[in-house]
């Protein structure tokens, strides 16, 4: 400080003014996540050159930080551990730090310490530390947690905690003994011998040693992480949970737990309740002599009194004049007198413009109606439309992602653990449609369809699973009388009432369509 002040007024500079000036300490801890064709190793790279790396309250904070977020990074497939100070991997506990620390603070120093070796060991990914220069005591015992441990041939490593009178505590000795036996363990423990990576890797205490330079034991760490990544994830995870039980328990705890993780590697598949909601076909009964009648009458007052467009009133006129003319027909009489009433009738002028409709749309390239313009019917008169036939509700889903919309499907909702599938099927209904009832509710589905998902749709959804088994029910729903349904806006994007024919030519699956369509009998 003293030299700082001196070169400083030298400058004709300040001290203090000298200090604002000054480059910031780096990190200690910087994550690195790799890519091209190391995409999916993340690189833990210590940075304390003023203290060989020595395990500071606030490394050891950072080091919690970033093993929480790897252990629910499914992006991550190798961790490697590295120093980024030429001679140290790390010295152990920062024990300038420690002597200014209350007693009280040292014990949950170290429990953070053993707490971080802990989490190392338990990462659903396997982990390599590379260690060169000097590793001794904490810093040890951090690449005692990982799954391997390359070292530079010239590394001077060691549990050396027993010089201070004191011994590892975090994790060194319950692991050391696991790699090189108890015997071996408390010779090296109870002596603090330090030994190099040739010795190392003679005792077992790392996989390799390796010659050449500072980086050499980083670049043998990615050559064995590069063999890794290629290797499926689920086999390398659980391969992992059954060797790290088969170093703690005994062969029937084992046993169980590598039965468990082969019905894990199982294919899994989501199961999924899918609803056939459809509104039946309203018609009326047929109406006898005096009804008919009667509505006779009232259309012709109505029409006398109404005010209907010309072109209204003609086609009413052409009505009566051709159920004349049938009447006529069948009695085998003259019909010149009322073909010259009848000229040109309504029907004939509407046949005209489709057809000129028609030109004009083959002629601009206007495509009919398809599944993609769906949604402009979506509103209550897709419903209310084609009383005499039975029309299928048809959604699009947002499966809990407001980035998504799924094609047209029927609505359907994933089973939870526990839940019956016809209890499904209800939450679907009155989840999606809240205040609709359904009549004819089948307890048992009446048709199942396995549907394998596309890379694409894995991605989309974030699902490990490979496809979907589809369970249908059928139901017909019971439209409240405010004559409007609800429809849970925060899962269903649109949806439409179709016919038969339309929902044919709307849903792209035929095998799905099929099942569909077999169960609407109109």
């Amino acid at each position: 400080m003293l030299t700082h002040g001196i070169l400083s007024t030298r400058l004709g500079i300040s001290p203090i003014l000298s200090l604002r000036f000054s480059s910031a300490e780096p990190p200690c801890l910087t994550v690195q996540r790799l890519e091209g064709r190391d995409k999916g190793i993340v690189v833990f790279r210590i940075n304390r050159p003023k203290t060989k790396n020595a395990i500071s309250k606030e490394l050891i904070a950072r080091l919690h930080q970033e093993a929480d977020s790897l252990a629910t990074d499914s992006d991550t497939r190798v961790l490697i551990l590295k120093s980024d100070v030429p001679g140290a991997f790390c010295s152990g506990a920062d024990l300038k730090e420690r002597k200014t620390m209350p007693q009280s603070e040292v014990g949950g120093l170290v429990k953070k310490l053993r707490g971080f070796a802990d989490k190392i060991s338990l990462l659903p990914i396997p982990s390599i530390a590379a260690l060169d220069g000097v590793a001794f005591g904490g810093g040890l015992e951090f690449a005692l947690a990982c799954d391997i441990r390359v070292a530079a041939s010239n590394t001077k490593m060691g549990l050396t905690e027993t010089r201070l009178a004191i011994f590892p505590g975090a994790g060194g000795c319950q692991r050391l003994p696991r790699l090189i036996g108890g015997s071996k363990a408390k010779e090296l423990i109870f002596t603090a011998r330090i030994f190099d990576g040739k010795e190392a890797e003679r005792m077992g205490v790392v996989n390799s040693s390796v010659e050449g330079g500072p980086e050499a034991a980083y670049e043998k760490a990615l050559e064995l992480a590069r063999e890794i990544i290629p290797r499926g994830p689920i086999g390398v995870k659980l391969a992992k949970v059954v060797i790290d039980t088969a170093l703690r328990a005994d062969s029937e705890v084992t046993n169980r737990v590598e039965e468990q993780a082969y019905d894990r590697m199982a294919p899994k598949w989501d199961v999924m309740v899918s609803l056939l909601l459809t509104r039946r076909p309203t018609i009326a009964p047929p109406m006898n002599a005096i009804e008919q009648n009667f509505q006779r009458l009232s259309l012709k007052r109505e029409d006398d009194k109404s005010l209907l467009c010309d072109f209204e009133l003609k086609s009413r006129k052409d009505e009566i004049l051709e159920v004349k003319r049938a009447r006529l027909l069948e009695e085998g009489k003259d019909l010149s007198e009322l073909e010259g009433e009848l000229g040109e009738t309504n029907a004939m002028r509407i046949d005209d413009w489709n057809k000129r409709r028609g030109n004009i749309t083959k002629a601009l390239g206007i495509s009919s109606t398809s599944s993609s313009s769906l949604s402009s019917s979506d509103s209550l008169s897709s419903l209310s439309r084609l009383l005499d036939r039975r029309l299928t509700l048809l959604v699009q889903q947002r499966f809990g992602r407001n980035d998504y919309s799924s094609p047209w499907i029927l609505p359907q909702m994933k089973n939870e653990n526990g839940e019956s599938l016809s209890e499904t099927a209800h939450r679907c209904l009155s989840s999606y449609l809240p205040g609709v009832n359904g009549v004819s509710f089948l307890n048992a589905p009446f048709a199942v369809h396995t549907h394998s998902y596309s890379k694409g749709i894995k991605n989309e959804l974030k699902t490990d699973a490979v496809g979907a088994k589809l369970f249908f029910f059928a139901a017909d729903i019971v439209i409240p009388k405010s004559g409007e349904i609800n429809f849970n806006k925060n899962e269903i994007v649109s949806h439409s009432w179709l016919t038969r024919e339309e929902l044919w030519a709307t849903v792209n699956v035929l095998d799905y369509k099929k099942i569909i369509s077999r169960a609407i009998v109109e």
